[in-house]
């Protein structure tokens, strides 16, 4: 509104109303004594604002989607791209996008949140072969990782190692391949070179 204001050349405190003047009198006499329990003249504008952010809020936490749906559904992590720095932290940033997009910060809030945000995030991995290594890491031999920070670490280390192990595949089919024409090629070039010398004619003797 106010760079709407500034683009138009209106007076932002005459196009505009502050919330407190805009409430309906018993409306806000019931905000006052139920909510704020002050007098109307001590209430300032951004104590309404906080109370109406804190009661949608518990609106929006009340009628709570399906978890795990919704993060096996929205997070995803996007094998199409092949910098393993680029698709883990992005992969964590998505993350953080459906808690604050659903309105989940107050579910995933202390050490009981925490340890739920983890286990969605490794849940949601891919490909499957990450996932099958990273989950009983997380359960077993590396207990410690129970934060997000942690996770993410021990995410990104098995990725880099899987990528380096996949590359390493990758050259060795290459090579092979190589091996494998190089080979076919000499094949063919001594087949070719007998066909050769059995279709010349066989000197014969001076009679």
């Amino acid at each position: 509104m106010r760079a709407r204001c500034r683009s138009s050349g209106e007076d932002y405190n005459l196009v505009t109303q502050n919330v407190k003047a805009s409430f309906d009198v018993e409306l806000l006499e019931s905000f006052r004594s139920l909510r704020l329990r002050k007098d109307v003249a001590d209430i300032t504008e951004g104590q309404i604002i906080t109370e109406i952010k804190a009661l949608l809020a518990k609106v929006k936490n009340d009628d709570l989607p399906d978890i795990k749906a919704l993060f096996d559904k929205e997070l995803v992590m996007d094998l199409a791209e092949t910098d393993v720095d680029a698709h883990i932290l992005a992969y964590s940033q998505k993350f953080k996008q459906v808690v604050l997009e659903h309105g989940l910060e107050d579910i995933f809030a202390g050490d009981d949140g925490e340890r739920e945000k983890c286990k969605r995030l490794v849940s949601c991995l891919a490909p499957l072969v990450l996932k099958a290594d990273v989950k009983p890491a997380v359960r077993w031999t590396n207990k410690t990782a129970k934060s997000m920070q942690k996770v993410y670490t021990l995410v990104y280390d098995k990725a880099v190692a899987h990528d380096r192990h996949f590359q390493q595949n990758k050259r060795q089919r290459m090579m092979a391949k190589v091996k494998d024409k190089s080979k076919d090629s000499s094949a063919s070039a001594k087949s070719g070179r007998a066909g050769k010398a059995a279709a010349q004619p066989k000197k014969t003797g001076a009679t």
